[in-house]
């Protein structure tokens, strides 16, 4: 940093902008200047922040998001106990859509292989998945892993079946898009919960059996919208509902014991069991 304190490595100063000031320094040498240019300073050299953390961070951009796939494998073994994602989107939701099928697939094929009759649909909807949440440049060195596994196709057929997948997410990493209803989106593909549950006719009492998370059907997702809303009550403090009954049955037969035993008023039970009148 051309003489600067070496204990100075923090982002604030090494990233100073040149124009800003610096109030810690002499008033003569408060805004920072360019002292040298990559390029020239019509033209200097840009680079993307991406490049920056491949180089110090211990994991390249590429691996850190490669590992969603990974980790909604362990999700599905039961080996990850993260809690679900705080702030929903498409990367989040196909995560979990991942670990429903790996879910799905180990309840119907423990073994791990899937028969004949099931690998096409699978594997199409788990690529789709996994190009939302893989980049490009590992996609398919994944789908290849994953179609061995759970399907055992060599190379050269899974390359076949699902280069229509791989080439759409390396266009959307180029900034491609398509027009879908006057709109222009990610040229990905994406399906409905509703049209993979079709396609691998995934039934209600499968659905609750597997655990199943976005697959599911609207009254699945009612009973699972009502089990977050009892789980949420329940970490704040909020009791069960037959609890509180069972509670509030209990006082009540206090309070007709104390009144008729002792005569009790209703201001001296309310202050005796310390609520309301």
């Amino acid at each position: 940093m051309f003489g600067a304190d070496k204990r100075a490595l923090d982002a604030a100063r090494v990233f100073r902008l040149a124009g800003s000031e610096n109030s810690r320094a002499e008033w003569s040498r408060r805004t920072v200047g360019m002292v040298w240019c990559h390029g020239s300073p019509e033209a200097p050299a840009r680079h993307v922040f991406s490049t920056l953390a491949d180089e110090v961070l211990p994991v390249t951009h590429a691996e850190l998001v490669s590992l969603r796939a990974e980790r909604a494998k362990r999700k599905a073994e039961g080996k990850d106990t993260t809690g679900p994602a705080v702030h929903l989107s498409a990367a989040t939701y196909w995560e979990t859509a991942l670990t429903d099928l790996q879910r799905l697939r180990a309840h119907r094929c423990p073994e791990g292989a899937l028969p004949e009759g099931q690998r096409d649909a699978w594997l199409l909807v788990a690529g789709i998945a996994m190009s939302w949440i893989s980049p490009p440049e590992v996609l398919g060195r994944e789908i290849l892993v994953l179609a061995d596994e759970a399907a055992g196709w060599r190379d050269s057929e899974t390359k076949s079946r699902m280069s229509a997948v791989i080439k759409r997410a390396r266009q959307a990493a180029a900034g491609q898009t398509v027009t879908f209803n006057g709109h222009e989106v990610d040229c990905r593909y994406r399906m409905h919960a509703t049209t993979i549950i079709e396609w691998l006719r995934i039934d209600p009492a499968e659905q609750r059996a597997v655990g199943l998370r976005v697959l599911v059907d609207e009254d699945r997702k009612r009973e699972l919208s009502v089990e977050r809303t009892e789980k949420s009550r329940r970490r704040h403090g909020v009791k069960d509902r037959t609890e509180q009954q069972a509670a509030r049955l209990e006082m009540g037969r206090k309070v007709l014991y104390l009144r008729a035993s002792q005569g009790m008023t209703c201001a001296e039970l309310a202050v005796h069991f310390g609520v309301s009148c």
